[in-house]
Formats: structure tokens, sequence, C-alpha cells
């Protein structure tokens, strides 16, 4: 009967002790498990947590100027499971105690938190022709939304608003519209390998300096390798997609 490797039990030996010392969070951090927690590990108890690490941001959230309660329990809800980012209150103050070094995102909060987020929506609030979704931080505006990093003594300020005059005449920027586009396709199921903005308009476009024009290719509607277009509207976000044929 052969024997078994040495080397190989030695190496499953150390990995297992170090799993167990550690626990499997902290090996494999990233990627978005089926409860939804997306990038935050647990915290692991018997490890210390070092003090630079231990951060408090705040964010505050407005709807149609009523504030918004955070819910107390954000990253709590597993059995044995603290989140290195979570809430202990609705006060909105933003605990982050991490093992390791590791940035988090506004993103992540609203994942554990189980609720949407993005330039164009918040909570159960879309943007539209008449509302937006605004966001300071540390009294600045700011275009990161779900991309922002959170740091210690932030405060941001998140609020789905009704349009001002000032925001009704200023446009997006590309980067802006690029953003709604691909939020706009996820939310209804269309997938493209590439998106491409393009900087020649379409001449039968009423008012096409309006718009921002993108190509979308390969389409997924159609076998021969066409290009669908999009078209979004500086102003307002409005997407509209035309498929195959640009019309």
């Amino acid at each position: 009967m052969q024997k078994p490797n040495k080397t190989f039990i030695y190496v499953f030996l150390a990995v297992t002790a170090g799993v167990l010392l550690l626990g499997y969070k902290n090996f494999f951090p990233s990627g978005s498990g089926p409860d939804g927690t997306g990038n935050v590990p647990c915290i692991n108890p018997t490890l210390p947590i070092p003090e630079n690490l231990h951060i408090h941001p705040h964010i505050k959230i407005m709807i149609d100027g009523k504030d918004i309660a955070v819910s107390p329990t954000i990253g709590l809800g597993v059995i044995g499971c603290e989140r290195a980012l979570h809430t202990h209150d609705s006060s909105g103050e933003i605990h982050i105690e991490p093992n390791f070094p590791q940035d988090f995102t506004l993103g992540d909060f609203f994942t554990l938190w189980g609720k949407p987020f993005s330039s164009i929506q918040l909570l159960d609030k879309s943007a539209d022709d008449a509302h937006e979704v605004v966001m300071t931080v540390n009294g600045k505006q700011s275009t990161e939304f779900e991309k922002l990093i959170l740091n210690d003594k932030q405060e941001i300020i998140v609020e789905y608003r009704t349009k001002t005059s000032d925001s009704k005449t200023s446009m997006l920027t590309e980067e802006q519209a690029l953003k709604i586009l691909q939020d706009y396709l996820k939310k209804t199921n269309r997938t493209y390998a590439t998106i491409k903005l393009v900087k020649d308009l379409w001449p039968t476009l009423k008012n096409p300096d309006d718009y921002y024009r993108f190509d979308l290719s390969p389409s997924t509607n159609i076998q021969d390798g066409s290009s669908d277009g999009a078209i979004v509207n500086k102003a307002t976000g409005e997407v509209k997609i035309f498929i195959t044929s640009l019309e």
C-alpha cells in the first residue's frame, strides 16, 4: 500500500490550522455570497483590530426633505458573524472594524443593508425628469456614489429630491451618462461586450446636441454581430435604446 505524501499532509494541516485560527472570511474576504454581503468579511474575535483601521464615517439619508432612519442592525444579521462594516443604532454612524487593511465603499454599506443605491436610485426612489439623487461628502458635492471609499469622520449626505432650477440646467458628464446607461442595461437585463461613446451624433435625431450617443456591441438580440445603440439625455438622464438599426 502506497504511503501518503508527507509534504502534502504538512501543507494541508498548515492551511487548515491557519483557516481555523484566522477564520475563513479573512482568507476569502471578497465576492458576493448568497446573503448579499459582497466584499465585507466577518470580524475574527480571536484577532486584534488595529486602532488605525477602526473608523467611523457618518451618513444622513433624506427623501423629499425627510430624514430616513438607518437600520440599527446592518452587518449584524448572521449569528456568530459581526461584519467588519456595521451599525449599532439608527444615528447613521457606520462602524468599520476590520482585522486587516481593506477599503470599504458606500456601496458595501447599502449591499449589507439590502437596499439599492446609485446615482439614479436611493432606496425605493428612482431619478426621473423631475427628481434627482445627489450626494455631498464633507459639504462638497460628490459623484462617487456607491464607489465612494469610506474614511474616518466623513459626513455623507445622500438625498433624493425635486430638481432645482440650477440642477435642471446642469448637464451630465460623459462618465455620469455612462453610469446611468450601465445601470439601465443591468436593470433591463441587457448585456453587451463593449459600450463605446460615439462623438458623431445622429443627423435624424431632433436636437442631437442634447444627447450622448453610445454604440453597444455586439448585440445579444441578433446573430450577425451588428451593434445596437443608445442615447442618454444630457439634462434628464433619460435613456433610449435602438435595437439593431440606429434610427
